[in-house]
């Protein structure tokens, strides 16, 4: 298969094109600089005329599967976007998969990843997930973990006053998961006033990531936690169809609706349908996000 067939077939978003992904692992070696500058060719183009580019979601996951090194300032550069334009190119993955993308072509230097933390006009949810970037390259030892320590430190005043932007829920997670006690309360502080109101975390849970940390810093999650390092395109995003956002949009208003719009009786107790379903869990609405992510929250707004 040819570079150009290869291109045009990642960029139908209509299908996972198994061969396209073949054929471009197996032509890595010229295919990854041609990947790369497609990227930056977008992110060199004035916004103004930028309107998305759908080959970039499956490119994007080549290169985090090849562990191409020299992607890592492109893509920093990519998800330091706003969250309309990246979710007009990355879809859902930009929420699910960006910390693994990030780590996984990661060159040694941190300051990239601090950048896109610190950058108040990317979303807040890639910002939220480089933390976790952080600490998956600080717990396997490819980032020195004082370095990341000092930054989730240094982060506590540098994001400013703590409001409803999900960077926290990233940097309470990140001093739960690299062991920093003494930013506890400054952590508990954020999820009392902020995270825990929108039912996406409990001062129970981050003191239990905590312990967990301080008991086996080597292993601070679960096994199966999605912060383990980046697999296959097939297997990270398997028959994930990218669409535009306002298609999305569309289905989960429709799904919201069918799940929350539903007649009671008023002299009946109140019954929560969804009170069984973990934070963490697949949205009962079928949109594929975790629930904290989707009907949690738009409940809780």
């Amino acid at each position: 298969m040819s570079p150009d067939d290869i291109l045009a077939q990642l960029s139908d978003s209509k299908a996972l094109p198994v061969a396209a992904i073949e054929a471009a692992t197996a032509q890595r070696s010229e295919m990854a600089p041609m990947f790369i500058e497609r990227i930056e060719r977008y992110l060199d183009t004035p916004k103004a005329e930028r309107s998305g580019d759908p080959a970039i979601f499956r490119i994007a996951h080549l290169l985090a599967e090849w562990r191409e090194t020299g992607a890592y300032r492109p893509m920093a550069r990519l998800f330091r976007l706003g969250e309309d334009e990246l979710g007009l190119l990355l879809g859902d993955s930009m929420t699910e998969h960006s910390h693994k993308m990030i780590a996984a072509v990661y060159d040694g230097d941190p300051q990239p990843l601090f950048d896109i933390v610190l950058d108040d006009a990317a979303c807040e949810w890639t910002r939220s997930r480089t933390f976790d970037a952080i600490v998956m390259l600080a717990v396997r030892g490819e980032l020195s973990r004082d370095v990341a320590a000092d930054f989730v430190r240094m982060a506590w005043k540098a994001l400013g006053s703590p409001d409803e932007n999900m960077v926290w829920d990233g940097w309470q997670s990140a001093v739960a998961l690299l062991g920093l006690s003494d930013l506890a309360l400054k952590a508990r502080s954020i999820i009392h006033d902020f995270l825990a109101p929108l039912f996406i975390l409990d001062v129970k849970h981050f003191d239990a990531d905590l312990r967990r940390a301080l008991a086996h810093p080597d292993a601070p999650w679960r096994v199966n936690s999605d912060l383990e390092p980046y697999r296959r395109v097939v297997d990270e995003i398997g028959d994930y169809t990218w669409s535009p956002p306002e298609a999305n949009e569309a289905l989960e208003e429709r799904d919201h609706k069918l799940l929350y719009d539903l007649p009671f009786d008023r002299t009946e107790p109140a019954h929560n349908p969804l009170r069984h379903v973990g934070r963490n869990d697949p949205c009962p609405c079928g949109s594929g996000k975790k629930f904290k992510k989707c009907c949690l929250l738009k409940d809780a707004a």
